[in-house]
């Protein structure tokens, strides 16, 4: 019987909660909430990179992790919130 590490168990767990707000993305219609979970999302991959970059002692991994969390997670969220005030106070995506 295998058993996890506790990297394992992390990745393993961050994965499932992407699977999750994927699905969540899914069903969306409004754009904030779509631009809410798109910052989500790139938080879990940025943690996925971060938690794989540290086990294995990958610098590059871990530099993407920060790079994705701070252009995927702070800024590119506050650019399209901006742009979708000015669009309109609600937007629904057409079916």
């Amino acid at each position: 019987m295998h058993h996890l590490t506790l990297p394992e168990a992390i990745a393993g767990t961050i994965s499932a909660a992407l699977l999750l707000v994927q699905l969540a993305l899914l069903r969306s219609l409004v754009l904030a909430e779509l631009i809410t979970l798109y910052a989500v999302q790139s938080l879990f991959v940025a943690l996925i990179s971060l938690a794989v970059g540290i086990t294995e002692r990958e610098w590059d991994l871990i530099a993407l992790a920060a790079l994705t969390f701070l252009a995927n997670v702070i800024v590119l969220p506050m650019v399209m919130r901006r742009l979708s005030r000015d669009i309109s106070t609600r937007v629904e995506i057409p079916e």
